[in-house]
């Protein structure tokens, strides 16, 4: 028999169906709708920060971006072509950090944008996704007009796998545009350590001169290094504090120091005190203000403004010819006189050198073509005398102004410890010593070798 229901468990089996019609539909409707308007809304707000005036602000809202990711990027790349520089500019930095390939046409695209800085960004982009298709465009790149986005260029250029760069860089070497072929043997050489001979069998390029006074000159490419000496080298000074230093121009290094039949065929006179070495042995007494009217001259007789001395930075640039250590050659063994293997090989000093100068390049030349930049005669450089700089530097040409010039090398009466790449000394610009003597550099190809 069944059981009727009372009418008290009517109303609440009612009263139980009302509330499930209500307020279940209702419950659905939230939970479908407020999940896709947040995310639509969140992303278009946080690229509408993109043009804040607050640097903060606009960071912020890219790694908002790049933390979405998959669902930010159409709204990314559509910002692209927003009006906003800055707009533009930090949704390039996002798409290049989120590293969607969806972005790389794009990004691509803007390597047109008549604004460098966006330009500059999409290149620093295209080099955080790194496959194959950016490596062409940013080939491209390094013959922008602005020296900044070259640079960006050529820094991404050098993240990007080798394997996947070398042979367009290889072409790039004979573009038309004379700094796509700088920007692209800069890579091959200094980013992916193809070494310079092979760069100059490919281009074909002329890489060595003589100027008409028998002055022999070879290339000097651009690059990084560290100038001073670590702390753990031995005989290191406290004034060679070690510090990254860019060189952007290249130049042609003497490739030995100027000797007397230089001085005496460009001045027609012979300043050195015991001249009893011949026209072969390296100029000394000759003071840093001697120099400077050695070089005027030169450059009059020649026709040219482009000889000079080095900076010092370019001095110890070309002395280390890519190396760490204390000799271009090896580390340090022997501070003073005694028999130090690696100095023996590249230099005259105190050990071998019997207390007179000799002939110029008689020893083994260091990694680039220069001979004697360690011993035989301490060599003039262009800086006033100071205090290196606390961190990176770019091109430095030293202290505006001092009491003392530069000098380098090390020589023939003096231990081994001052003939380091990285040893400093310096002395009065108008007063000459029979130990220091110096050699000179050109900017560029002299027009007569062209």
């Amino acid at each position: 028999m069944k059981k009727q229901l009372s009418r008290s468990n009517v109303k609440k089996v009612a009263l139980i169906l009302l509330v499930l019609i209500f307020f279940l539909p209702l419950g659905c409707r939230i939970k479908v709708m407020r999940p896709a308007g947040k995310e639509v809304e969140s992303v278009s707000s946080l690229i509408k920060k993109l043009e804040n005036e607050d640097t903060h602000v606009r960071n912020d809202a890219v790694k908002k971006l790049v933390k979405i990711g998959d669902q930010a990027v159409g709204p990314l790349i559509g910002a692209l072509s927003n009006e906003n520089i800055l707009v533009r500019c930090h949704a390039a930095i996002a798409l290049g950090k989120i590293g969607d390939k969806r972005t790389v046409e794009p990004l691509i695209n803007i390597l047109g944008d008549e604004n460098e800085s966006v330009r500059k960004f999409a290149v620093f982009s295209l080099g955080e996704i790194g496959n194959r298709e950016v490596v062409e465009p940013l080939i491209k790149a390094l013959g922008d007009k602005d020296e900044e986005v070259r640079r960006y260029a050529t820094e991404a250029l050098g993240k990007i796998d080798k394997k996947k760069a070398v042979e367009p860089l290889t072409r790039a070497l004979d573009d038309d545009s004379e700094d796509v072929r700088k920007g692209a043997a800069y890579v091959l050489e200094n980013m992916f350590g193809i070494i310079r001979e092979e760069v100059q069998e490919i281009t074909g390029e002329e890489k060595s001169f003589t100027n008409s006074y028998g002055m022999d000159f070879v290339y000097i490419p651009p690059g990084t290094f560290m100038m001073g000496s670590p702390i753990n080298e031995s005989g290191r000074d406290k004034d060679e504090k070690q510090h990254r230093v860019t060189l952007t121009k290249g130049f042609f290094m003497q490739t030995t120091e100027v000797t007397q039949g230089h001085w005496l065929a460009v001045m027609g006179n012979s300043p050195s005190y015991i001249n009893n070495c011949g026209d072969d042995c390296p100029v000394k007494d000759v003071s840093w203000d001697d120099v400077q009217k050695f070089i005027r001259q030169l450059n009059q007789l020649e026709g040219e403004n482009n000889y000079r001395l080095p900076t010092e930075a370019e001095w110890e640039y070309a002395c280390r010819a890519g190396s760490a250590t204390a000799f271009a050659n090896g580390a340090i063994s022997e501070l003073e006189c005694g028999y130090d293997p690696s100095l023996d090989a590249i230099g005259w000093y105190c050990g071998n050198a019997i207390k007179k100068t000799h002939s110029v390049a008689k020893k083994k030349p260091n990694a680039w073509g220069l001979y004697d930049m360690h011993g035989n005669v301490f060599e003039w450089c262009q800086d006033w005398y100071g205090d290196y700089p606390s961190g990176s530097v770019t091109d430095p040409t030293g202290q505006l102004s001092g009491s003392y010039r530069v000098f380098r090398g090390g020589g023939l009466n003096f231990g081994a410890r001052l003939s380091r790449s990285a040893d400093r000394l310096s002395f009065t610009p108008g007063h000459r010593l029979n130990y220091i003597g110096f050699r000179i550099l050109s900017e560029s190809l002299p027009h007569k070798a062209r």
